[in-house]
């Protein structure tokens, strides 16, 4: 991610729930198998997480650049008009405008809040379920 874009660690956590729901799927599946073929399956799930994630960081880091180019300096007046407008912006500013930023949901966490209920860490219901 380039750092102006703020969104490192807003991928990273993504990442993260996304590929351990894909392995929790796996291990459900894989219990008893052990060996080569098990190893092989693995890597089909981490090319499934590479499949899956990466048009939306793709996407991500696509914008955070298109944006970084705009940047310049800007003056006393733009400054002033730019915060007025930002304010009058949010003012109108509905919710939908912005669902596709930050309402997007990772694809498995609604299978951990429904199997770990009140859980803070889910090692044991990754590992029990």
């Amino acid at each position: 991610m380039p750092p102006h874009s703020g969104q490192g660690a807003s991928q990273a956590l993504e990442d993260a729930g996304y590929l351990a729901h894909l392995l929790r799927q796996y291990l459900n599946q894989h219990r008893d198998s052990v060996g080569v073929s098990a190893t092989a399956d693995l890597h089909s799930v981490l090319d499934t997480f590479q499949k899956e994630r990466q048009p939306r960081v793709d996407e991500i880091v696509n914008e955070a650049n298109r944006r970084g180019d705009m940047k310049r300096e800007t003056g006393r007046v733009g400054m002033f008009v730019r915060k007025w407008m930002m304010r009058i912006i949010f003012f109108f500013m509905t919710q939908r405008w912005m669902d596709r930023w930050f309402a997007y949901k990772v694809p498995g966490i609604e299978d951990w809040e429904t199997s770990c209920p009140g859980e803070y860490t889910y090692v044991p219901c990754i590992l029990n379920s």
